[in-house]
This record gives C-alpha cells, sequence and structure tokens, in this order.
C-alpha cells in the first residue's frame, strides 16, 4: 500500500468539474471503523459507496453540463483489494477515483482521507 492511508466518514472529495469539494458520508457501512477510539464515528469507504455518499449531494456548479452539480457515482478504481469488509466491499484510498455518470470517466477524486492523528 506504500503510505496511503484509508479513507473514513468525512473525508473530503473534489471533482474535476465541480465548483466546491464535499465530504463523504458513508452509508453502506456500519460494521467496520478506523482511527475511531469508540467505534461509532468513523466507518471505513469502500467501494460500495456509490450513488450520492456525500454530505451536501453536490459539488456546486457543474462546467461539463453548465448547471448544478447532480452527483451519480457509478464505481470506484485504485482501491485496496487486499481486504474486503463485511459489506462485500473494497477499501478506499486516497488514490481512490470514482466515476461519475454525469462524466463517464473517473473525475471524483479524494483530497483528504479523514482520519486524524
Amino acid at each position: 500500500m506504500s503510505e496511503k492511508h484509508f479513507v473514513v466518514q468525512g473525508a473530503t472529495c473534489k471533482c474535476d468539474y465541480g465548483a466546491s469539494p464535499d465530504k463523504l458520508k458513508i452509508a453502506s457501512n456500519n460494521r467496520d471503523y478506523i482511527n475511531d477510539g469508540s467505534g461509532d464515528a468513523k466507518p471505513i469507504a469502500s467501494t460500495k459507496d456509490i450513488g450520492q455518499p456525500l454530505e451536501a449531494k453536490t459539488f456546486g456548479r457543474c462546467s461539463k453540463v453548465n448547471s448544478a452539480c447532480s452527483v451519480n457515482i457509478t464505481k470506484w478504481d485504485s482501491f485496496y483489494n487486499k481486504i474486503t469488509l463485511t459489506n462485500g466491499g473494497k477499501i478506499l484510498t486516497e488514490d481512490s477515483k470514482a466515476t461519475c455518470a454525469v462524466s463517464g470517466a473517473p473525475c471524483i477524486t479524494i483530497i483528504n482521507h479523514g482520519q486524524v492523528a
């Protein structure tokens, strides 16, 4: 994995075509947590976090369609494939990229993994 962090609830994402970042809100995983002493605030993000797994559900104005962004993540690439979570998903890392249905290409990146030292 070479010094890459796993992504957790609250990680910041950005879209190449969006005007502003948004934070991940994990709904697909309620059993696997890291970087969280009480085990109830930082679920691990996975390839199962598709659709609109974001707090505001938008990246602002989308330059691809020249209107408001309507996030629709269809898949994640560059995930950590050596572990499968209890939800059947693979763990997202700082290098993971998501494909949005609007762009049809991996255009959403992780700019902060969400873990705190």
